[in-house]
């Protein structure tokens, strides 16, 4: 699948946590990258948020096998120290975000497929839960595949983002945009998944209008299998973003550390860590987080 991405700016400047939309979500977009194969947001296509969310291939690999649906629950369990994502006075929390996603990925031809995902995901904050709210995205565009450069993979995709309060309040964000993904798996032993790529995403809209932006964010990811069901990933991106209206520029650097072991076909549990730092022109703009915890996900392909 493709990689949850996610955006910024929509409430008051006094609640920073809810001012940073996108990025609410992408508080965990490393987490999620390294401990479950999404890189930002959606469901690994066994491949995240503006900020925290789209998905792709977790160390590359061909699109040409596997069957076309998949279905995933995935149960994400974190410690935060930054929950509302600020510069002074951080605050740490508790947060559970239960997602659950759908693709379906018709291959075209060989090398061509088309791609169309669905996911929600809610977070539940256990100190502040009037700050809770749930995420929504939904994806549809092609993936092509170039045998001749070591299978690497390119995606075009319109994508949608939607964020709202889990009190029953208006949906605070809201972006319509266009993703664009290049990977290359890197060459590695057989018991070892590598890739370098890039991630870009233009909004068309969005609401408030002052959150629009663009964003570029180069990534590298890494996976050894240690054991016959446990491996140990890694997942590095910046994410370097510009706002469409006024002057607004940042730069965002993340890292993550995960175990996974698969319990059976269907069932994989993880251990993560990861840790982000936000860098603004803009100082209010300016923290540091870090996330600690771990997650279960079930998967179905058919």
């Amino acid at each position: 699948m493709i990689y949850r991405i996610a955006c910024l700016l929509v409430c008051t400047p006094l609640l920073p946590a809810l001012a940073q939309g996108p990025d609410r979500a992408g508080m965990f977009r490393g987490v999620e990258a390294a401990g479950n194969g999404f890189v930002g947001g959606h469901a690994v296509a066994t491949a995240n948020d503006a900020d925290l969310g789209d998905q792709i291939e977790f160390g590359g690999g061909s699109i040409s096998s596997g069957p076309p649906f998949s279905i995933t629950a995935d149960f994400p369990f974190f410690y935060t120290s930054n929950a509302r994502l600020v510069r002074d006075g951080a605050k740490s929390d508790f947060v559970l975000a239960p997602e659950f996603s759908a693709l379906y990925q018709p291959h075209l031809t060989e090398a061509l497929s088309a791609e169309f995902s669905v996911s929600e995901q809610l977070f539940y904050f256990a100190r502040r839960s009037g700050a809770s709210f749930g995420s929504f995205g939904a994806q549809a565009g092609v993936d092509y595949e170039l045998a001749d450069w070591n299978h690497a993979l390119l995606r075009a995709l319109y994508d949608y983002q939607r964020q709202t309060p889990l009190d029953g309040a208006a949906a605070t964000y809201s972006s319509h945009g266009v993703l664009l993904n290049a990977e290359v798996p890197l060459p590695v032993s057989e018991n070892q998944r590598a890739a370098v790529g890039l991630l870009g995403r233009i909004d068309l809209s969005a609401f408030p209008s002052r959150s629009e932006r663009y964003q570029l964010a180069p990534y590298l990811s890494y996976s050894i299998e240690v054991a016959r069901h446990l491996s140990l990933n890694a997942y590095a991106e910046l994410d370097l973003r510009k706002y469409a209206h006024g002057e607004r520029r940042e730069g965002e650097a993340l890292a993550a550390l995960s175990a996974s072991y698969e319990l059976g076909r269907y069932l994989r549990l993880s251990l993560v860590g990861s840790a982000a730092a936000n860098r603004s022109n803009e100082s209010f703009y300016n923290y540091n987080v870090g996330n600690l915890g771990g997650a279960f996900t079930l998967n179905w392909r058919f």
